[in-house]
């Protein structure tokens, strides 16, 4: 796996202009676009939350060659390993920099490092421009609201116009799929799915399953691992780039 957001291709460029057409034809309904790995690329944050902890252990050099590149998927060891440093380093310091690691991804604290997916603004801007209401549904959990509001805002994202909606999990706890599968079904207002946006297979499957004449698309950056099968309806793209 590897993110490859700068790519473009036929087959690319014909899924985003599939779901501009589809947008554009409905002229009302939902966008339901995910944050993490779709809109939003967080390697930056992730690598800012380690190189902090590496300062403040005095662990820099030791962490000097890590880079965004090396951060392709959620195994933060292989990530390390990646980087080419020692075994032996990765075996006494992992425990602390796990704790760091996982303190600073769920809060606020560090979001202003994620960088939008290059196209991704334009996208989304397109289609609330064709009518559809921009709805961000992500794992992220209540108490990231506040940084993620902040980033989409700065990133130029739909947001603060009384039409975008964003819908954060009440519980850390829950299951980013079954939440989703809930807010779906019970909190978000009843407007058709027009178009989809996501980077879990899981989440793509249940976007085609909730409204099958959608147009979703798989955003093939990273996934958490063992994924399901990708429903056969869904556009994968490396991006937003046509």
């Amino acid at each position: 796996m590897a993110w490859r957001a700068h790519s473009r291709s036929a087959e690319q460029s014909a899924a985003l202009r599939r779901a501009a057409r589809r947008a554009e034809a409905a002229g009302q309904g939902m966008a339901v676009l995910d944050l993490d790995g779709c809109l939003f690329d967080n390697r930056p944050r992730q690598l800012g939350i380690l190189r902090a902890w590496a300062a403040s252990a005095g662990q820099a050099e030791a962490l000097a060659a890590l880079s965004v590149g090396h951060f392709m998927d959620w195994d933060l060891q292989a990530t390390l390993r990646r980087a080419g440093i020692p075994k032996p380093w990765i075996e006494r310091h992992y425990e602390a920099l796990r704790a760091a690691w996982w303190r600073g991804f769920f809060s606020s604290d560090w979001m202003h490092l994620d960088e939008p997916l290059p196209g991704a603004v334009a996208f989304t801007r397109g289609l609330a421009q064709a009518g559809l209401r921009p709805v961000y549904l992500t794992g992220r959990d209540d108490t990231m609201r506040p940084g993620t509001e902040r980033a989409l805002a700065r990133a130029g994202f739909p947001w603060g116009d009384g039409r975008a909606a964003l819908y954060t999990k009440p519980e850390a706890a829950e299951a980013d799929h079954l939440w989703k599968a809930r807010a779906l079904a019970e909190i978000i207002p009843p407007e058709p799915l027009i178009v989809g946006a996501d980077n879990e297979p899981a989440n793509v499957n249940l976007y085609l399953n909730h409204a099958p004449d959608a147009v979703v698309l798989w955003l093939d950056t990273d996934h958490s691992p063992k994924p399901e099968p990708v429903h056969p309806e869904a556009l994968p793209v490396r991006g937003f780039l046509s």
